[in-house]
């Protein structure tokens, strides 16, 4: 049976390719992104975008895999008005809020809160855009993610887990701008009840400091496991 592929593009961008052969992109930092493969920094295939929040190295590439692709785009309202405004067609954006669930080819994405801010450039000026997000991704065979987006650790994690289990968390563990491997691995213990963490937004710039490895020594007995993908790498994820 064909699994999910997971490919690291770097930061907190990824590739999800279902078993199904829909391909999912998560926040796509790319062309300044120093640690993006040169192979990937274009993305020429994408069903579905989500954006958890506006920063740029959360969406600088945005445009450009939208205009290659058609792909529909999921995110909070502010910032898909902002994608519409700078050429989204309104038929490609499936806005939502805190709490709302979109279903795109079969997979749902419900938007969790994130405790985070977030911003965007536009004509030349910064702009509000909405409320950061998390997404919960249920996928057709049953696996559930949980993308944690730009965070600190917050106690409604614990809703998380109890509304939707999900077995895998994509962590944001770097520090400085969103918590920490201590803070990360107090999340996936206890308030999300994990088995697998897979790392994000890490090592890109010297102020995330904190490692896979600070993250391994946090979860030491747990038998929570940390999966740590190099850019470019992809991994099998689900049954």
């Amino acid at each position: 049976m064909a699994k999910h592929k997971l490919t690291f593009l770097g930061h907190a961008a990824w590739r999800l390719t279902t078993a199904e052969g829909k391909v999912i992109i998560f926040d796509p930092f790319l062309t300044p992104n120093p640690l993006t493969p040169e192979g990937e920094k274009r993305q020429t295939r994408c069903d579905v975008m989500a954006l958890t929040h506006g920063h740029i190295d959360h969406t600088s590439d945005a445009l450009q895999v939208y205009r290659e692709t058609g792909c529909k785009i999921v995110s909070i309202i502010e910032l898909c008005t902002i994608l519409q405004k700078m050429g989204v067609k309104e038929e490609d954006l499936l806005p939502a809020n805190t709490g709302g669930t979109v279903e795109v080819e079969g997979i749902k994405f419900i938007l969790v809160p994130a405790c985070h801010s977030s911003s965007t450039q536009f004509d030349e000026r910064l702009e509000y855009a909405g409320k950061p997000l998390g997404f919960v991704v249920e996928l057709p065979d049953g696996l559930t993610i949980y993308n944690s987006g730009d965070t600190w650790i917050f106690e409604e994690m614990k809703y998380i887990k109890r509304l939707w289990r999900p077995t895998i968390g994509i962590l944001c563990i770097g520090g400085h701008f969103t918590m920490d491997a201590k803070a990360a691995a107090l999340a996936a213990k206890e308030l999300l009840e994990l088995k697998t963490v897979i790392c994000q937004h890490y090592g890109t710039f010297p102020v995330l400091t904190d490692t896979p490895d600070d993250l391994r020594r946090e979860l030491e007995g747990s038998g929570i496991e940390v999966l740590s993908p190099q850019p470019g790498e992809t991994i099998e994820i689900g049954e």
